[in-house]
Formats: structure tokens, sequence, C-alpha cells
């Protein structure tokens, strides 16, 4: 019997495949668990609207990562690290932090986005990546103490 899966099914499919199964693991498992559909016309065409829509869907948030991507990558960050006197930092740059920056900036990440690998803990400028969907770009971090601040 021919189905389409609607969610994802170890070692059978993904979502929307179109796939050839056993009647009795269709019948007794797969459509009554709302797993899968019988594969008949009315269904392949629901099916085929699915794809279009998915492939808009798809096309449109490329199309804003693209954008974040551009406003992103032209930046620099300017985080200020608390010291002492001497100029001992006290603190490191956090991914909280980084969203705030780049919350004032217009742009809205999400902290799972943001691959912090080590933390910063100096006076200078570091590249962090951000990934944004299949899209790596890197922001540019300017650490600076109160001392050496240069607003």
């Amino acid at each position: 019997m021919k189905i389409i899966l609607l969610k994802n099914v170890k070692r059978l499919g993904k979502m929307y495949d179109v796939k050839e199964v056993k009647d009795g693991y269709a019948v007794n498992f797969l459509i009554p668990t709302k797993v899968a559909k019988i594969a008949n016309v009315l269904n392949m065409k629901w099916l085929d609207k699915k794809k279009e829509n998915l492939e808009n869907i798809l096309k449109e948030n490329e199309k804003i990562s693209n954008d974040l991507v551009s406003k992103i990558s032209n930046l620099v960050l300017t985080i200020l690290l608390k010291s002492d006197k001497e100029g001992n930092i006290f603190e490191s740059v956090r991914v909280p932090m980084i969203i705030k920056e780049l919350k004032k900036q217009g742009i809205e990440v999400d902290k799972s986005a943001i691959n912090l690998d080590q933390k910063i803990k100096s006076i200078g400028e570091f590249d962090v990546p951000i990934e944004l969907g299949s899209i790596v770009t890197k922001v540019k971090i300017k650490t600076v103490t109160q001392d050496s601040e240069e607003v």
C-alpha cells in the first residue's frame, strides 16, 4: 500500500515522503496513529500543495536570513567589561551580552545561534560566529573597559 508520511518515521522515511509499505503496517499502525495517510489521488494533490507552500516558506526564510547576514556581518558590537583601576578584567563576554547588543541594533537572534566557543576575557576585537539556518556569519565584538572605552 502506498502511503504519505505525516511525520518522520525511523527506518521508513521523512515527513511528506511517499512510501510503499505492507497493508497491515499501514492499516493497523501508521494510519490509526496519524503518522501516515493513504496515497490516493486526493491526498497526492494535498501533498503537492503542501510541498509548494513549504518551498515558498523556505525561500522567504532564506531571504530573511540573507538580509540578517548582511546586517550582522557589517556590525561591530562594543561591550563594556568590568575591571579594576589596574585594568584587570573581572568578567567575560557572555551570550546574553551579545544578544542585548544585537537588540540595540534592531536584530533579534536566538541564543542557540551564537557560537561563543571560548570565553572572551580580554580587550580587543573578536569574531563570533552566528548560525542563521544553514548560513553562518560572524559578528565583530570589540571589548573595552571603562578606562579604555572609546564610544
